[in-house]
Parts: structure tokens; sequence; C-alpha cells
């Protein structure tokens, strides 16, 4: 039995409107295809729209568009067509019908696909509503049969807006469908952008299939040092220099062996630390995620037991706000696995 529509509006994160209000119109919806109805359902699609959250965990759009094609109201088309256009939300069904099998609405698909926002894809399995491999392979062998010009762009502002599995899916499917040697400056441009690490590693995986020059690597890679020299992938991203012979410098206080592991001088560290004002002599010590108790004054000899295989500082202007009268001397955040 399917969840009725009002219910699932309940639970979405951005929904504060009014239980009675759209189990009311949702009923009325529900039973009536006519001009009141499509008035209904528009008004509630574009107050559903302007309190939207742009990411993959908000469903309030998606879960409305299903309800509205689940009525099987070939007024609600246009609103069905405009989510896409507006809101990037579509499902096979959808596309085939008012796509595929269209040719007047190919602006308006192209529109949808080339809008700087992430993918909802509606009625579908999988948890992630920004991910649906197949239709996306569907949709992007559609473009380049109409346009090579007009598939150069969709790679380029999706590639540029993804993150995450999302982004990794996409360039995906890229792949599967064209290759990505058409898409080496999209990805390019995309690795000196990122946010995370895990979305340059994908990508630097990629650039090297490609045979992208060395220097272009190095660059990148000393551009996003912030990015992901520390925490675990740390280790994993100095395994792979090494591994390519790429000239990238470590830290000025710490070294680099050969399997990629960080040596760092400790004293040096901290005195550096210290130095800037980022830290006081006793700062608060979390070592792999657990606070660590020690005596006064001995914070470097208490590190010096430690295989540290990276170290990060939280100044002491930040953590006073999160851990009080603890945090007025910093934080010091370190990894020994």
């Amino acid at each position: 039995m399917k969840t009725p529509f009002f219910i699932l509006l309940l639970f979405s994160p951005t929904i504060v409107l009014s239980q009675n209000k759209y189990e009311n119109d949702t009923d009325y919806i529900k039973k009536h295809c006519n001009k009141k109805s499509f008035n209904k359902a528009q008004k509630s699609y574009i107050e559903l729209q302007a309190i939207q959250i742009e990411n993959s965990f908000d469903t309030t759009l998606k879960n409305y568009y299903e309800f509205l094609e689940s009525t099987k109201c070939q007024k609600f088309n246009q609103i069905l067509i405009s989510a896409w256009e507006k809101d990037k939300i579509i499902n096979e069904k959808s596309f085939n019908s008012f796509f595929y099998n269209s040719n007047k609405n190919y602006n308006i698909f192209l529109t949808g696909y080339t809008q700087e926002k992430a993918f909802r894809f509606a009625n579908q399995r999988n948890l992630d509503q920004g991910i649906d491999n197949e239709l996306q392979f569907k949709m992007l062998k559609y473009v380049e049969s109409r346009s090579q010009e007009d598939l150069n762009k969709v790679a380029a502002i999706n590639i540029e807006k993804l993150q995450g599995h999302e982004l990794i899916n996409f360039i995906s499917t890229l792949e599967e469908s064209f290759g990505l040697k058409r898409f080496k400056k999209e990805l390019i441009d995309k690795s000196n952008k990122v946010n995370y690490a895990f979305d340059l590693d994908f990508i630097i995986s990629k650039l090297l299939e490609l045979n992208i020059d060395k220097t272009t690597i190095e660059n990148i890679l000393n551009h996003t040092k912030s990015i992901w020299d520390k925490g675990n992938w740390s280790e994993k991203f100095w395994s792979l220099i090494k591994q390519q012979n790429l000239k990238i410098s470590p830290g000025k206080d710490y070294e680099i062996d050969n399997l990629g592991n960080k040596k760092y001088d400790i004293e040096r560290y901290i005195n550096s630390q210290q130095k800037s004002g980022l830290i006081g002599k006793n700062p608060l010590l979390f070592i792999d995620y657990n606070i660590i108790n020690y005596d006064e004054d001995t914070l470097i000899e208490t590190l010096k037991k430690y295989n540290i295989k990276n170290i990060e500082t939280e100044s002491q202007e930040k953590t006073i706000s999160i851990y009080g009268a603890r945090g007025k001397d910093g934080v010091l955040i370190i990894l020994t696995y």
C-alpha cells in the first residue's frame, strides 16, 4: 500500500505547511482532473519549490512529482515538464513521453539538463535521488543525436556543478557512453575547484588514465593540497604521488617516506603552531577521535609516544565557542592509523 502523499510531505525536512491543507488539496487533486485541480497542483508545487533544500536528501519536490504522475491526469503534464526545465526532476516515463518522442520540447529538455542544479530522479529505487545511470545514459545519447555542441555543454555544466557520488556516476556514464578524452578540459577545470578529496581522488585517477602530462597533475595537486593533505586522505594521495613520481613538496613540519607515510617533526610542528597563535601550551587533544588527557606542559612528550600519521589544528578562536573553557588553548586532531 502506497503512503499517502501528505504523510510523505510531513517527513520531508523542508515542509512547514499544515497537514490539513495538503491532505485536503491532495485528496481533491487525486479525485479530479480539471482546471481547479490543476490550479491547486500548480500552487502547491510553487510553494514547495520555494522551500526546497538543494541537496540529495530533500525529496520534497520528487515526492510531489511522483504523486502528480500517479494521478494519470494529463492536465498535470505541464507541471511535470516544467519540473525538469526548472528543477531537474525527471524519470524514464516522463523522458520518453515529453522529450524523447517529442521534438518540439527539445529546447525545454536542454534547458533543464543545463540547469546548475543536482538531478532529482523520480520513481527509481536508488536511495540517492541524484543517481539513475540507465536514464542518464539514455538522456546523454539523446542529446548527442541532436547536437555535439549541446552534449559538450551538458557535460561541462554538470561536471562543474555535481559533487560526490552524483559527480562520479555522471562522469562514469559519460565515460561509458563516449569516453572521456573529449572532456579532458572539463575534468581538469573541475579538479582545481573540488571541495572534497573524494571527488579529487576519482578525477585524478581518470586524468592519469588519459595520460595527462605530469606537470598538469602536479599543478592540480599543489593547488588543492589543503583539500587532500589531511585526515585519512593524506596517506592515499602521498602514496599516489610516490608511485607516479610526481614533484609535490611536503609541509615544513613533516617528511614523506617511500610508502607515502608522514614523519612529523613534533617539536617543530607544535612550536610553529604556538608561535602563530593557533594553539596555547595545553590544547585539547583528540587522538583517533578520542579525547586524550595529559599532564600540563607535557604536550610534546605525550605526542612523541604515538606513531602520528596526520595532525590538524583548530585555532583557539573557533574552539572556545565549541568546547568552552577546555578549548581555550585550541585543539589538535591526530590520526595514528
